[in-house]
């Protein structure tokens, strides 16, 4: 998902900056994204799908360690 999103941010801009913002609007996107799932379980208390967001927390966590490395 994430490589599509920048294959096609990077086929618009050209240029290393622009791929560099693509990177930075990409995981911006991914954190509220991620966010909005978290509001939505606390708002219905939909506690028992905490563990699968923990766990999905500390994949997306790592992934952004990944993404800010490259």
């Amino acid at each position: 998902m994430k490589y599509i999103m920048l294959y096609v941010c990077m086929k618009t801009y050209e240029d290393d900056v622009n791929v560099y913002k693509c990177n930075m609007m990409i995981h911006i996107i991914f954190v509220l994204s991620f966010t909005a799932i978290i509001y939505i379980i606390h708002r219905y208390h939909l506690y028992r799908f905490i563990h699968i967001t923990y766990m999905s927390y500390n994949i997306i966590h790592y992934y952004h360690l990944y993404l800010f490395i490259l």
